[in-house]
């Protein structure tokens, strides 16, 4: 009986992730709200109580792997953003993780029609236009702490200018120059 337990345990630990089609239909959400970041990380938002931002990464068994972030300090409008770290690819040759990605992201702040970020190493993306939801990724070399940004309305008009993500730095923080 107990050996059954065992390999009913071993076997659901070594279930596969869900594929990211099926977990972007499931939050309805199409595949072009996806940031590439790079071939080992996917990123987009979506609408929890708040603004989640959900890093895909490769899963040891197959299928992506989600880790999810709560954007939780209001900006305009009633949005809300947040900030967020993801570690870089494997390097098999250094037998450990290059340098990863800081990312900020937000939603609510009303339309949103582009991003202008203070740095040409950035990437930034509308992932979710129906709720105003942004993300902007940058290497962890550049860090968010002191990062200029602009939101930039439909008009033309700036809709919410910041430099860094108003986080206090925690203990460990990668993002934070």
């Amino acid at each position: 009986m107990l050996a059954v337990a065992s390999v009913t345990i071993l076997t659901a630990c070594d279930q596969a992730n869900p594929s990211i089609e099926d977990q972007m239909s499931s939050l309805g959400l199409p595949m072009d709200a996806l940031l590439n970041v790079n071939a080992e990380t996917r990123v987009t938002l979506h609408m929890n109580a708040d603004p989640e931002l959900l890093i895909f990464v490769p899963g040891h068994f197959g299928g992506w792997e989600p880790h999810a972030t709560l954007g939780e300090r209001p900006t305009v409008d009633g949005g809300k953003m947040g900030d967020s770290y993801s570690l870089g690819p494997w390097n098999d040759e250094q037998r450990q993780y290059d340098p990863g990605y800081c990312y900020l992201f937000g939603a609510n702040q009303g339309p949103i029609k582009k991003i202008s970020v203070g740095t040409s190493e950035a990437k930034w993306k509308i992932v979710n236009p129906a709720i105003g939801g942004w993300v902007i990724v940058v290497p962890e070399s550049v860090g968010t702490e002191a990062l200029e940004w602009q939101l930039i309305g439909p008009d033309g008009a700036s809709v919410f200018e910041h430099a860094g993500s108003d986080a206090p730095p925690r203990v460990g923080d990668r993002c934070a120059h």
